[in-house]
């Protein structure tokens, strides 16, 4: 498939996706989505130009979204508590979550503003609870004007989406998202920096354990290796009222899960529902036989008794080799514990019912489960043997290319292919010291110190998954 038919589905695809939801002109949406990605051109090849075409798709496809609702009324377009910038940008439409948050009630962060080092700041549409953050960093000023002059395309490409950042707090552990977009309004240039990410356990009781509870936020410009500058500070003010603690919801006793018929999971129940304003974290306890693990689950959705879907915040990670859907479970591990045994996992579903009454009849259905098992090969390799050599990869057949001797390091020229990857080879019980990706004949060439002789041991591993379909049900209250 070439660029084009790359693009053209792209957009169509966004199309369709979007179209079930809000009523706008898909053909202006068609033609934005593709002069956005192809105002990029190909200049660093198809990696970027896919890198650029997933960021203009979603500014394309927000935009429009956006374009189905009155702006003045909406909260991401209305006042903050603080003076907004007088361009107008495509916001981002919030996930379900944030949506019936803001529609609840719940509300945005005061507006932030600060002109520094020849950068001017805003930090605005912020929303926070316990288990996400959300917002929108605006940069304009004379060194935005003078990116924006920049001959090189290239060059400027680098300054604008690699070199400046916005980052926040680094004591409030978070996992998430930054989307980048570079936009010009009433002559003036804007790079407009959007965040989601989702905060690790009491990263925000932290915050609001001190005595002027804050959310330091940074525009960043990154250096070589490590190095990075601070280029303007803003800080967040954050009260109770603004962030509203979890609420818990305890199972009740009685009905007991329905695991299917299968052996290997032995117990799965969910223990807790934290529910935040924003999302609903689902934590599980599970026990497999001896020698696998739950890697995730199969089509996961938290129903109510009136037959209410709340679907998982993210979207599937993976999908079987029959193409269904697999929900990776997000490990949980004790603060205490040194093993790398997880004591549960937990799975995030919107739109949030912190706002109502607790449903009756709730519970968590699924399709299935996925599991992992660690799979073991043993095999003795001749330096003087026949080559390529057929041997076990854990439970698979690969092969050993060739061996060689140099330099007090026996070196094994294996396959490039994903099964070599998710191997694990040791020589007479010694890890490797190193493995170099060969691109000429696309091989890898694990090099090990031991001594020389004619023959050694080798011994692999590697994680084989299996999905097992099957009606699942845990009741919940």
């Amino acid at each position: 498939m070439n660029e084009d038919q790359v693009l053209n589905e792209l957009s169509r695809s966004a199309k369709e996706t979007v179209q079930s939801k809000y009523p706008f002109d898909l053909n202006r949406l068609e033609t934005k989505v593709l002069e956005r990605v192809r105002g990029q051109e190909r200049r660093r090849g198809w990696q970027f130009v896919t890198w650029s075409a997933g960021l203009a798709v979603c500014a394309a496809l927000l935009l429009n979204v956006f374009h189905a609702f009155d702006g003045s009324n909406s909260p991401f377009f209305g006042k903050t508590g603080a003076k907004q910038t007088t361009a107008t940008f495509e916001y981002l439409q919030p996930d379900e979550g944030f949506a019936n948050a803001l529609k609840n009630g719940y509300p945005l962060l005061p507006a932030v503003k600060t002109e520094r080092n020849g950068y001017t700041v805003e930090v605005k549409d912020a929303m926070i609870d316990e288990k996400r953050f959300v917002y929108t960093m605006i940069v304009s000023g004379e060194k935005i004007e003078a990116i924006a002059r920049e001959k090189d395309e290239d060059k400027k490409a680098e300054m604008l989406y690699h070199e400046l950042t916005s980052e926040f707090d680094k004591n409030v552990k978070a996992t998430g998202m930054l989307s980048t977009d570079f936009t010009q309004s009433n002559g003036i240039h804007y790079l407009i920096m959007k965040g989601n990410y989702m905060l690790k356990q009491d990263a925000v009781k932290h915050i609001l354990s001190q005595p002027k509870p804050v959310l330091p936020m940074q525009l960043v410009k990154r250096g070589s290796g490590k190095n990075s500058e601070t280029l303007a500070e803003i800080a967040l003010p954050l009260t109770r009222e603004l962030v509203a603690a979890d609420k818990i919801v305890k199972p009740t006793a009685g009905e007991k899960p329905q695991p299917g018929t299968q052996e290997l999971l032995q117990d799965l129940k969910v223990t807790q529902i934290e529910v935040s304003p924003t999302v609903m974290r689902v934590k599980l306890q599970a026990k497999l036989q001896d020698g696998y693990k739950l890697k995730g689950l199969a089509h996961p959705r938290l129903i109510d008794g009136k037959g209410t879907e709340y679907p998982l915040l993210e979207n599937p990670r993976s999908y079987d080799s029959k193409g269904a859907e697999i929900a990776s479970l997000h490990p949980e591990y004790s603060r205490d514990n040194n093993h790398e045994a997880p004591v549960g996992y937990y799975l995030d579903f919107i739109p949030s019912f912190y706002f109502n009454e607790i449903p009756n009849g709730l519970k968590l259905q699924f399709d299935g489960m996925e599991i992992s098992t660690r799979k073991k090969g043993s095999f003795a390799v001749n330096r003087n043997g026949k080559f390529p050599l057929e041997a076990p990869f854990g439970s698979k057949t690969s092969r050993i290319n060739r061996v060689y001797y140099d330099q007090n390091k026996l070196f094994l020229v294996l396959p490039g292919e994903l099964l070599t990857e998710e191997t694990v080879f040791t020589v007479d019980g010694v890890a490797e010291d190193e493995e170099v990706f060969q691109e000429n004949d696309k091989t890898f060439i694990k090099s090990y110190s031991v001594p020389k002789k004619d023959t050694y041991q080798v011994e692999t591993a590697r994680n084989d998954e299996e999905t097992i379909k099957f009606n699942g049900l845990l009741p919940v209250r």
